[in-house]
């Protein structure tokens, strides 16, 4: 019985020492900040030859394939953004995907949001390319997606109330802008149709704005650059700096249809020395130019921190991407493939020498050209 008693003791004692563990870990737990990622892609520009190859006959189509192998880097963050290069006016203007107008087929705003994608950016060069009335469709379209938008309006009262989401506790703001409407007029009487980036002073408004409507994080959707040019210009640097100093705390951009370099920026916020990201331009994240540099782009990665003082950048990934062209069923077919070393893409359609070719090509690219100050690695 003595021993018997012995061993009912130590069970007991190990119990209570397994209990107080598992509390002691709980503690831990509790006390470490949490930790939310926000996904970015670059521009979705749909020309003739990616909407034909999404046929399915009978005027529908279909971009699932398309997106489906890069799909799950899209849902692996916990908010997705993209830009959406091009108008979804209707069928009954016409699709089209070249320059330099474009209307693209509803179906490409269910694609993305199946694939992950939580919110577009529209204010870029396109927006107008269907007038008006396409704009106001396309956001009619995008609303009945589910898919939350920021850069073109309906209204004046639209325009002045911010995109702001809640991820895991944290407001966002994203404000979202562009240079230009590749000389298509304002319409008279509706200058709140696009965010214009101007001078940058209506851009630090619209942070001000956010963050007096409780945003914790403001992140700017910059469309802007010149195309096909892989480092940013003088007034790009400058810009960047205004803005990060007037109450921008991330810039992700777009246009330029390369990727520009992605780099830290310190700036005097307030009185204080503030550091801040900039991503120039994300490149391609699906298109039908196949030159070099325009075939690819990246998703970037951007981790942040909530603690009892606010919510901080921490760390910051990216994944390169590829637009592979190859065919199935005697068709042309495109398909976003993932870029690393450490993946092996997955695709129904065969990845030939020259396409692996290429793919090596871009990761060595990027390695070099995002090296910068180390603020950027290579997503794991």
């Amino acid at each position: 019985m003595l021993i018997t008693y012995r061993y009912k003791f130590l069970g007991l004692f190990v119990a209570v020492l397994a209990l107080v563990m598992v509390g002691s870990a709980g503690k831990l737990l509790a006390q470490q900040p949490a930790r939310f990622t926000i996904a970015a892609i670059g521009d979705v520009l749909i020309h003739d030859s990616i909407y034909k190859a999404a046929a399915v006959g009978g005027g529908a189509y279909d971009f699932k394939p398309t997106f489906s192998p890069i799909k799950p880097y899209l849902e692996d963050a916990d908010y997705t953004i993209a830009n959406l290069e091009v108008p979804m006016a209707g069928q009954d203007r016409g699709y089209s995907g070249r320059y330099p107008c474009f209307n693209s087929p509803v179906a490409l705003a269910y694609t993305l949001r199946w694939a992950g994608v939580d919110m577009v950016t529209t204010a870029n060069n396109h927006c107008l390319d269907n007038g008006w009335s396409g704009l106001a469709s396309t956001l009619d379209n995008l609303d009945t997606v589910g898919l939350a938008h920021s850069g073109t309006f309906r209204s004046t009262e639209e325009q002045n109330t911010q995109a702001i989401v809640e991820i895991d506790g944290v407001k966002v703001a994203f404000v979202a802008f562009a240079t230009m409407t590749n000389g298509i007029p304002i319409p008279r009487g509706k200058e709140f149709v696009v965010n214009l980036i101007g001078n940058g002073d209506a851009v630090i408004a619209a942070a001000r704005q956010a963050r007096a409507a409780g945003a914790q994080v403001v992140i700017a959707m910059l469309h802007w650059g010149n195309e096909y040019q892989r480092q940013p210009t003088t007034e790009q640097q400058t810009l960047a700096n205004k803005l990060l100093a007037g109450g921008v705390d991330a810039i992700i951009a777009e246009h330029s249809h390369v990727v520009q370099p992605i780099t830290h920026l310190t700036v005097m916020r307030d009185g204080q020395p503030y550091t801040g990201l900039v991503a120039y331009s994300l490149g391609n994240f699906v298109s039908g130019q196949r030159d070099r540099y325009r075939d690819s782009g990246i998703i970037l990665y951007l981790t942040f921190e909530k603690t009892a003082t606010g919510a901080w950048l921490v760390d910051t990934q990216y994944l390169p991407v590829y637009v592979l062209r190859g065919s199935a069923g005697g068709r042309v077919q495109y398909r976003v493939l993932p870029v690393s070393p450490d993946i092996a893409p997955e695709s129904d359609l065969a990845i030939d020498a020259t396409a692996q070719t290429r793919m090596k090509q871009i990761s060595d690219e990027l390695k070099t050209h995002l090296a910068g100050d180390a603020v950027v690695s290579l997503y794991r």
